[in-house]
């Protein structure tokens, strides 16, 4: 297959305590096989599947607060953006009165 690129494969490849594990991947891979080699490579280098699993619900959980904590954050700007947007519409009706009632007055005195 000819492609614009140099290399036709992803090549990942670790090193620890002289052990070395290299997995090819095709250049198309997805993500799912990105994952399943960087699995290879983390048990190919002596970690355990259960302390791998373990790491990855962490790091989920951290992310699903992170993002719930993300979405309370926007929840309350909007709010605040909609409080703003009504002060200063209240604002504007204040200044449109002020001027007419100013406009009558001088109105009255010519």
């Amino acid at each position: 297959m000819y492609t614009k690129y140099k290399f036709n494969e992803l090549t990942l490849t670790a090193t620890n305590y002289n052990r070395e594990v290299t997995v090819k991947l095709p250049q198309d891979s997805n993500l799912d096989e990105l994952f399943d080699a960087f699995q290879t490579i983390v048990k190919g280098l002596g970690y355990s599947e259960t302390g791998l699993k373990d790491i990855i619900c962490e790091w989920a959980e951290l992310h699903q607060k992170h993002d719930a904590e993300e979405q309370k954050i926007e929840e309350e700007l909007r709010e605040r953006i909609k409080q703003l947007e009504a002060e200063n519409l209240s604002l504007q009706k204040y200044h449109e009165y002020d001027y007419v009632r100013i406009s009558n007055n001088l109105a009255m005195e010519a």
